[in-house]
Order: C-alpha cells, then sequence, then structure tokens
C-alpha cells in the first residue's frame, strides 16, 4: 500500500522526491538562521532556499543528463571508426609497442577528465541553483537582500567558470582523440595507436555511464540515458 501510494505521489510531483526532500530540508536550515532577525524574513528566507535549492538541482540534473547523452553518442561515433580501422586491418598491434612517454602522458590525461565526469553533475546543480536564487533574491524585500544577491551571483559566477571549465576540457580531450582517429584513419599501418585510443574511449565511456547512473539513482530515474535516446 505504501509503495503503491509513493508511487503515486513521485507521479504527480512535478520534480523527483530526493531533490524535494533536499529543498524542503535546506529551505528549513536557512530559514532557522534568520529567525533572530524577525519571522517574516526567516519564511522568506527558507521558502527562497528551499525553492531555489529543489528547482537548481532539477534542472542541474536534466541539463547533466543531456550532456551526458551527447557525450555517450560522441564516444560511440569514435568507437564504431576505430573498430572500422581495426576491421581493416584485421589485428590491432598491442599497446605496449607504442610509446612509453605517450602512453603516460595519455594515462594522466585520461585519469584527468574520467575524474571530472564526476565533477559535472555538482556543478550543473550549484550553477543552477544560485541562478535561481540570484533572481529570487531581488524580489525580496529586507535587509539581508543586497548580501545575499551578492553572495548568490560569487557562487553562480565561480560555479559556472569550474563548469565551462570541465565541460571545456572534455571535450577538448574528446575531439583529441576523434582527431587521432581521423589520423589513423589517414595513416592505416600505424596499427600500434588504435588499442590506445579504443581504451581511453571505453575509460570515458565507462565513467561517464556510472556517473549517470549514480544521478539517476539519486533522483530516481530508472532508465538509462542511453535508453532513453529517441530510436
Amino acid at each position: 500500500m505504501c509503495i503503491r501510494i509513493l508511487a503515486r505521489l513521485r507521479k504527480a510531483l512535478p520534480v523527483e522526491i530526493r531533490p524535494l526532500a533536499v529543498g524542503v530540508v535546506t529551505g528549513l536550515v536557512a530559514g532557522a538562521l534568520w529567525l533572530d532577525e524577525s519571522v517574516d524574513i526567516a519564511t522568506a528566507v527558507g521558502i527562497a532556499t528551499g525553492f531555489s535549492v529543489t528547482m537548481g538541482l532539477w534542472l542541474g540534473i536534466r541539463l547533466y543528463l543531456m550532456v551526458a547523452r551527447l557525450y555517450m553518442a560522441w564516444i560511440t561515433a569514435i568507437r564504431k571508426r576505430v573498430a572500422d580501422i581495426e576491421t581493416r586491418l584485421h589485428s590491432a598491434v598491442s599497446p605496449a609497442d607504442g610509446n612509453d612517454t605517450e602512453q603516460e602522458r595519455g594515462s594522466f590525461a585520461i585519469n584527468i577528465v574520467a575524474s571530472s565526469i564526476y565533477v559535472t553533475p555538482f556543478c550543473f546543480g550549484v550553477s543552477s541553483y544560485s541562478a535561481i536564487m540570484a533572481v529570487l533574491w531581488t524580489q525580496m524585500d529586507c535587509s539581508c537582500a543586497s548580501a545575499g544577491q551578492t553572495f548568490a551571483l560569487v557562487i553562480l559566477i565561480y560555479g559556472s567558470g569550474l563548469l565551462t571549465f570541465i565541460i571545456g576540457i572534455q571535450c577538448l580531450y574528446l575531439l583529441r582523440l576523434q582527431q587521432r582517429v581521423a589520423s589513423l584513419e589517414r595513416q592505416l599501418n600505424q596499427a600500434g595507436l588504435i588499442s590506445p585510443v579504443m581504451m581511453r574511449a571505453d575509460v570515458l565511456d565507462s565513467n561517464i555511464a556510472r556517473a549517470e547512473r549514480m544521478v539517476r539513482r539519486f533522483v530516481g530515474v530508472s532508465r538509462a540515458v542511453a535508453e532513453q535516446a529517441p530510436a
């Protein structure tokens, strides 16, 4: 009975239960911190904070899932091109036959990019929350409105800057992989470089899929990004 009620409640709510719960708790805490000023100010701050956190999480997660979907499609295209090269060559040389310095440099880069993938959902959420909060502070008529708006704008600037930087290095790395595949297509005799490209694409693909599953479990979305793609 309880499971059925929760299922109906989840369908009725415009946002998922977990972001809503986080927003409610955050709003209550924020409102309690302003009780010394007045009950009206505490109520206004609590409602604004709860709403911005809930909608910020909801919007940030939706934006991240869209980006993850694009990344996975991009990686799939790269892997298909590499598989086509391997089919034309009939065999690939072991990654150990490549340049050791290049392998070490590539391993360091893929670790950095793979780690940044898990920060991306957080940056989307923070940027969305701070943007909504900055707008709400402008509508509040209290002595703390100016300070609150400044704080939200600072978070928005830093969060958006970090998000832009992370998205930038991820896209640059995928572009680099794509350029290497294009080079391999022009130089089929350098088969020893095929395996590292496929391996790094696999690493990115698995990390994006893992981060996407973590986000889906948090918000209760049942289907994976790849499963949500149109036929």
